[in-house]
């Protein structure tokens, strides 16, 4: 802790991060870890382009961004 007195660390974080090293071996994330990136697909494209905008002919028929994140899931 002496160490990092001056870097505003606490605690909690010192032993956290030994705790990951004992456990692991190391500080690296482990494979698969972390948020889930999203595909950014042609057909999820048009998907969300059909499901967003009102057409033209068809007023009224735009969704909500919520409702549209369920399609893509």
């Amino acid at each position: 802790m002496k160490k990092f007195l001056n870097k505003g660390r606490c605690m909690s974080s010192v032993i956290k991060l030994l705790e990951k090293i004992d456990e692991a071996g190391t500080v690296e994330r482990k494979p698969g870890s972390g948020k889930k990136r999203t595909t950014r697909t042609v057909e999820n494209v048009e998907l969300v382009e059909r499901l967003a905008l009102s057409q033209e002919n068809a007023l009224g028929t735009h969704r909500a961004v919520c409702s549209i994140t369920m399609f893509l899931s």
